[in-house]
């Protein structure tokens, strides 16, 4: 619900506010650090020196690691696999740290990574200050042929931080920027720091459901409609339709939903078999954006819903 997700929002922003370094202060003091480090013990060295409180450092590092490492386009897509043998838990934990630090220096050295090595270098500095975290491996959604057609196996990374003793989800890898057929821009976003659960489900399925934070399963997930950032920053919530999987409709397709942000007037949308996008009547009814969208010519295979020139919303036809 929106009224959650703004108690959510609320709640990290007292969260800095109620440090003597807020959230833009952070950002000032970590701007003015090196572009690169040659060990990630540096990196949460200095962090260490000039934050004191969980929140704070947890911030940093994302702030740092979502400016400065790009991602690597040529390997994307990888989730690190690695088999070694071991004779006591001693041992496998310290093969385990070693892969994290050997993973977390190639990242930075190379200023580039994969899911998988944003989400060490981030997990090896807050082990380094103090800041509880896990990799998270699972589904990552981010493509229309994903829509109703995933498989339960890994193919994203990203954390978990335990912040005064409650669990928190970010994923550096998206805060960093987006991809596309010419490659990787830098479009940083704290959208992906500490999202609240149930906004974080849109698009990020773990393989282990503890780390979801929240009641849900692998069916919805996989049903829901691709939803991109822009549905976060706006607090937009679809009630209806209720799957992002629609039967080729014959009739017009009725909209529900939430906006908190936003000129619902800039919502439009287009069928893929159309090179144009098409304007929406918005009705308004008690909190809830209502629209139809009129049921589609030929065979598209795909609803597209837009802010602006921004699309928002995927839906697969069949």
């Amino acid at each position: 619900m929106i009224k959650y997700f703004l108690i959510c929002f609320l709640f990290l922003v007292t969260a800095f506010q109620s440090t003597a370094q807020d959230k833009n202060h952070v950002q000032e003091v970590v701007n003015k650090y090196s572009s690169k480090f040659s060990d990630p013990d540096k990196l949460a060295a200095k962090i260490e020196k000039d934050f004191s409180t969980p929140i704070n450092k947890a911030y940093a590092a994302y702030f740092w690691i979502g400016n400065h490492i790009a991602y690597d386009v040529k390997n994307g897509n990888q989730i690190s696999s690695v088999r070694f043998s071991y004779s006591s838990e001693k041992e496998k934990q310290e093969l385990i740290q070693k892969m994290i630090y050997d993973t977390a220096c190639k990242t930075l050295k190379q200023g580039k990574g994969v899911c998988d090595g944003y989400a060490k270098l981030y997990q090896y500095v807050m082990d380094k200050v103090g800041v509880e975290c896990v990799v998270v491996d699972g589904i990552g959604k981010a493509y229309i042929n994903q829509i109703g057609d995933l498989k339960l196996q890994a193919d994203h990374s990203w954390n978990a931080i335990k912040i005064d003793g409650s669990w928190h989800l970010l994923d550096a890898t998206w805060g960093a920027g987006i991809v596309d057929n010419e490659g990787f821009h830098r479009m940083y976003s704290d959208i992906y720091f500490m999202t609240p659960p149930k906004e974080f489900f849109y698009n990020h399925y773990p393989l282990e459901e503890k780390w979801m934070l929240m009641d849900g399963n692998f069916d919805t997930f996989n049903n829901n409609p691709l939803m991109y950032s822009d549905v976060l920053k706006r607090g937009i919530e679809v009630s209806k339709p209720t799957s992002g999987v629609l039967k080729k409709p014959k009739s017009p397709i009725e909209f529900v939903m939430k906006m908190a942000e936003g000129d619902p007037s800039k919502i439009n949308y287009n069928y893929s078999n159309e090179k144009y996008m098409q304007p929406l009547k918005l009705k308004e009814n008690n909190g809830n954006y209502v629209f139809s969208v009129p049921a589609p010519k030929g065979n598209p295979n795909y609803l597209i819903i837009y802010y602006d020139i921004n699309g928002i919303l995927v839906y697969k036809i069949k």
